[in-house]
């Protein structure tokens, strides 16, 4: 458990997937239950990577093999992780069947964590169809648990999550609390992966405020946390974030750079950004397209893909003090 963390924490997926893959073709037909938590880990990490397929099968094995062995805690972690990865491809009747059979196996055992991060996935589901009231109902179910047996970073996550339904319902105001609650909380757990999170989603908010200092200092943090942490996927949210800040204050071709050099940053870990998100990102970076020529698009996007992920790093810390004043 704790290496499959750490793989997925510093997303080295490629190694984490051979290393798991291995121990399963030794484990052979033998050791059951073992091969069961390994392919919960292989349909985890495959996941991450947008190897759907893979996940399916790796996921299908594990819950068989949990039904075989009568394990209800394995067969409902099956089953809550087969919905992480029909939500993620976007088999959107799946991955509901999948979560609300999980949760209620978890609800018969006494693992009242694991039916909070349920709840949880339960509510990003439930947000992604549009279905707020549902999401808002399992979050605050979800944050009650949290607070009760103890897990103030689980807690934040679910907090941080309603801000993002307020966000989609374009309560910028709501949204902006919530994230701001959540940063607070993370901070007081020390979970700074948390942390960066918030910060980057409060740039968004400050973004569409207008408030284009506080904008520029949200992404500046995360990204650095980021960074510290070594974790990529977070690093090209915030250059993605970035991007649209520089899109917002008209500097077109600094946008498109630095939305490059994330796509760029995606492509080395392997998953692109879910539909969803890639629609919204198109959206924000159309005005600086359409300032540019496509030879000076097309010029700044190749400048941005060439980049080293220190050099886009660097390239968005030190935003000129022009475009962050006035």
């Amino acid at each position: 458990m704790a290496l499959f963390r750490f793989w997925d924490m510093r997303e080295h997926l490629i190694e984490g997937r051979a290393r798991l893959e291995t121990i399963l073709r030794l484990a052979s037909s033998g050791h059951s239950k073992e091969r069961a938590k390994v392919c919960i880990f292989l349909g985890a990490l495959s996941t991450a990577q947008g190897d759907f397929p893979a996940a399916e099968r790796f996921l299908e094995q594990s819950l068989s093999l949990y039904q075989q062995l009568d394990d209800q805690w394995g067969i409902a972690a099956s089953l809550n992780a087969l919905g992480v990865s029909a939500r993620d491809r976007g088999d959107y009747p799946g991955a509901q069947s999948n979560f609300e059979r999980s949760l209620a196996c978890w609800r018969t055992l006494p693992d009242r964590l694991a039916t909070a991060r349920c709840l949880h996935n339960l509510a990003n589901f439930a947000k992604v169809r549009g279905d707020y009231s549902r999401a808002q109902m399992a979050l605050r179910e979800a944050t009650d648990i949290f607070q009760e047996v103890g897990d103030p970073s689980g807690a934040a996550w679910s907090i941080n999550q309603q801000g993002d339904i307020a966000r989609e319902q374009g309560d910028l105001e709501i949204a902006r609390d919530f994230y701001e609650r959540a940063l607070e909380a993370f901070r007081a757990a020390g979970d700074r992966w948390g942390s960066a999170r918030s910060l980057a989603d409060l740039g968004y908010v400050f973004c569409e405020q207008r408030d284009y200092e506080e904008a520029h200092a949200a992404y500046r943090e995360a990204l650095e946390v980021f960074s510290e942490l070594g974790h990529k996927r977070g690093m090209a949210r915030a250059l993605e974030g970035s991007a649209c800040l520089a899109a917002a204050r008209g500097h077109a071709a600094r946008a498109l750079k630095l939305a490059a050099a994330a796509t760029h940053l995606r492509r080395l870990i392997s998953p692109p950004l879910p539909q969803a998100e890639q629609s919204k990102l198109d959206r924000n970076l159309s005005s600086a397209w359409a300032s540019l020529s496509e030879t000076e698009g097309k010029g700044a996007w190749a400048e941005g893909s060439a980049m080293s992920i220190e050099g886009a790093i660097q390239y968005s810390l030190h935003e000129p003090q022009s475009t962050i004043s006035g």
